[in-house]
């Protein structure tokens, strides 16, 4: 039982070193609401609504319609708000909050991703699986190796787009001939 508080203790420290330090708090919670949501929308799906029909669903028979909303709608409205929202200025607290938005918002339509490919209703397709790992592993990326990522952009900013831009310059000058 002692190791159990000593590990929550410990918590707030490793967060601070490895997250808070590195300047990356809102791609951390973009990345932990992301899985949560993922997990928490596969387990209410697989263990908690297994073969209920549609009409039996709470929200459904709340309003009597036949319809089914999925969830992926809810997560699309999410980040449209946290859009609109990041548009404007915000303190680090207001950021924290829509980055979770963010994450939530993406959890629920990752977990729908292949329903929404494949424009059919069956659930479980594995590409929705595929997309949440490479979108996991991303954020998962983005928030510890950031001396990766910023590297990277520095390298592309100084070669790619110099290069991009004389590729788009070149039909232009035959035009102007």
């Amino acid at each position: 039982m002692k190791k159990i508080f000593k590990f929550f203790k410990i918590l707030p420290k490793v967060y601070h070193n490895l997250i808070v330090n590195k300047q990356q708090e809102i791609n951390f919670w973009i990345l932990y609401s992301f899985v949560l949501t993922f997990i928490a929308a596969r387990l209410v799906v697989i263990y908690f609504l297994p073969g209920q029909e549609i009409q039996d669903l709470p929200l459904i028979s709340l309003f009597n319609i036949s319809i089914h909303i999925h969830h992926f709608v809810v997560g699309v409205l999410l980040l449209a708000i946290t859009s609109f929202a990041l548009l404007h200025d915000l303190d680090e607290h207001h950021k924290k909050i829509f980055a979770c938005f963010y994450g939530i918002g993406l959890g629920l339509i990752m977990d729908e991703f292949g329903m929404i490919i494949h424009l059919n209703e069956y659930y479980y397709f594995r590409l929705s699986y595929d997309a949440v790992m490479v979108v996991g592993s991303l954020f998962f990326s983005f928030v510890y190796f950031k001396t990766f990522w910023n590297t990277l952009f520095k390298i592309g900013k100084k070669y790619l787009i110099p290069s991009f831009v004389k590729l788009i310059k070149l039909p232009v000058s035959f035009l102007k001939k």
